[in-house]
């Protein structure tokens, strides 16, 4: 039992002085994957789109906020076809509610028709809703100066929620 106690702090020790070492050296997919979009070259990035995992790795990171994949959308889009591109523009949509500003910065790269959208196609009504009035507290909060033009122009998009309809 000594002989184990011994060799199992032995292993921790190597572990906590190796630990900082090895991790330093780590290049997570997550922080691969951004710097290979945002420093890759045109033939890159198109290979890594018609990947789907990869594409749909690349939309649910901007659905969910990332803001750096966010900045990136415009080029992006330059490599998609229609649906694709229908892709990432609902995911930027649907980014709205966590990352205003930067969904906002994008216009007029990407128009504004494209972005302040209810992010599907033909949603029942009461999902539609609850999209709207999901969004517009968010983008009401947004106070950056130059981007209050862009705001109140998605606003008025977006349009006030429709009240829900009884039977």
């Amino acid at each position: 039992m000594n002989g184990f106690v011994v060799r199992l702090c032995v292993l921790l020790v190597v572990l906590a002085v190796e630990t900082p070492a090895v991790m330093a050296g780590y290049d997570s997919t997550y922080d691969a994957l951004t710097r290979q979009l945002s420093q890759g070259s045109e033939d890159e990035i198109a290979a890594i789109l018609r990947n789907d995992c990869r594409f749909q790795e690349i939309l649910s990171r901007i659905e969910n906020g990332d803001d750096s994949l966010i900045r990136l959308a415009p080029r992006l889009r330059a490599h998609l076809d229609g649906a694709n591109a229908l892709g990432l523009e609902f995911a930027l949509s649907r980014a709205l509610r966590l990352s205003p500003e930067a969904v906002l910065s994008l216009i007029p790269a990407i128009p504004l028709d494209r972005l302040c959208t209810v992010p599907w196609i033909e949603a029942p009504p009461d999902i539609e809703r609850r999209w709207r009035l999901s969004v517009r507290p968010v983008l009401l909060d947004v106070s950056d100066p130059a981007l209050r033009g862009r705001r109140d122009a998605c606003l008025m998009r977006i349009g006030a929620p429709e009240r829900p309809t009884t039977p």
